[in-house]
């Protein structure tokens, strides 16, 4: 693998920490550690005696961390683990921390050094092999995907990800190229997506929409983001605090939806929903922190272009509620 330096200019840093209500001695999880920007802070703030378990799927990342947390691996004071976010619950069953976990924090999405490394294949702006996998190691590529799903595939995954109102007529376009020769830049593909589109409907890159479809759909991040939301909040002690940054619609509404469950106490049983069941004899499993996403300030969005899609959300976790279950078990 190349050296690369992992420079990530961390989104919402000051605003993600406060939410998550930290104290010496905690144990966190940093699920999307990416270049330790989150994770510098949350170590500091849980210093000397807590412990910070780092994840990513991304093997440059974890390069990168290895590197920058060297002497705090030593310690043991921060475990870094390659691992997709969503496997958090089997990581901390093997860190035997589950329902010892104070906090746990994720960073939704693509980091700026995957954007701005062209080989990774993530951004129509930097041609490169279309690819777009987190782990280059395991999985199908983007090019795959372009290159053998039928038009009707290319256009539901266009439309349910990217929604993309021009799915079908990219779609269509894509297959009609992919006859004369196969797809395998970035530029490539960003080409025929922009000549699918009309000039009136280009304020952005009209490939925006479908690059983050490709992503989306390559890596399985919806699947992810579901089973870590479940598998985090089970694994946090009483009062323990979930933080999640998203970045786009998609991402924000599952997380907003999940929090809404949890406080309302529908979660336990999603069946009770469809019941006339009166909210007051449900047991809520968490609070949300504020009711609204806290969004970032213009000063950041002026340092940082691409924080200003970013949307943090923050639930605790019931402690009363938490202490019967656990009984139980």
């Amino acid at each position: 693998m190349p050296n690369f330096d992992f420079d990530h200019t961390t989104v919402l840093l000051e605003e993600s920490i406060a939410g998550l209500s930290l104290k010496q001695g905690d144990c966190v999880f940093d699920c999307t550690a990416g270049g330790g920007g989150h994770s510098k802070l949350i170590q500091e703030k849980i210093s000397p005696n807590g412990q910070l378990i780092c994840l990513d799927r991304d093997p440059q990342a974890i390069e990168h961390l290895k590197n920058f947390f060297a002497k705090e691996v030593e310690t043991k004071n921060i475990v870094i683990i390659k691992s997709p976010f969503s496997k958090i619950k089997q990581i901390a069953q093997m860190l035997n921390v589950v329902g010892k976990v104070s906090a746990v924090l994720a960073d939704i999405g693509v980091s700026s050094p995957q954007l701005d490394q062209a080989d990774r294949g993530f951004s129509f702006m930097k041609d490169g092999p279309l690819d777009m996998r987190m782990d280059p190691s395991s999985g199908e590529s983007a090019a795959d995907l372009v290159n053998t799903k039928t038009e009707r595939e290319l256009q539901l995954i266009f439309q349910e990800f990217g929604e993309e109102k021009y799915s079908r007529r990219i779609a269509k376009k894509i297959v009609q190229e992919r006859t004369k020769k196969l797809f395998s830049t970035t530029h490539e593909l960003a080409q025929i997506v922009s000549e699918s589109v009309p000039p009136f409907e280009q304020q952005k890159h009209p490939a925006t929409r479908v690059f983050q479809a490709l992503r989306i759909y390559v890596n399985g991040e919806l699947d992810e983001l579901k089973e870590f939301l479940t598998g985090s909040f089970e694994i946090l002690k009483p009062n323990g605090r979930l933080a999640v940054v998203t970045f786009h619609s998609l991402e924000d509404r599952i997380v907003k939806t999940f929090f809404k469950e949890k406080e309302s106490g529908i979660a336990k049983d999603p069946m009770l929903k469809y019941l006339p069941i009166m909210s007051s004899d449900l047991a809520s499993e968490g609070t949300i922190i504020k009711p609204f996403p806290i969004l970032p300030s213009e000063d950041e969005i002026l340092r940082n272009i691409r924080s200003r899609s970013a949307k943090l959300r923050v639930i605790e976790k019931t402690g009363k509620t938490d202490e019967k279950t656990r009984k139980k078990s």
